[in-house]
């Protein structure tokens, strides 16, 4: 898959991520767990470039407001999800800027 298509998809899965925490559904975790293995075949890709796609970092930072702006909906163990996701996304970004 190319990186157009990866970002693409990454815009697609993080859409559903978002639609599910907004609804109330939790942070579910196919989608979640796709969302990773993109995020992590990118930044392989993305490794010596000197630039990411403007696209996925705007997804990324999307989906990343989108997890702590919900979590005030939540509580407990769907709370504690929500809060390590949106960690893995700090890390991945960090990833994705240092290379």
């Amino acid at each position: 898959m190319s990186n157009t298509d990866m970002v693409k998809r990454f815009e697609d899965v993080s859409l559903q991520i978002v639609e599910s925490i907004r609804s109330g559904d939790g942070l579910r975790e196919e989608p979640f767990v796709e969302c990773e293995q993109l995020l992590e075949s990118l930044i392989r890709q993305l490794e010596h470039k000197d630039a990411i796609p403007k696209r996925l970092a705007y997804a990324i930072q999307v989906l990343r407001d989108n997890l702590i702006g919900g979590l005030s909906a939540y509580r407990g163990p769907d709370r504690e999800r929500i809060v390590k996701a949106s960690s893995y996304l700090d890390c991945a970004i960090e990833k994705l800027l240092i290379g």
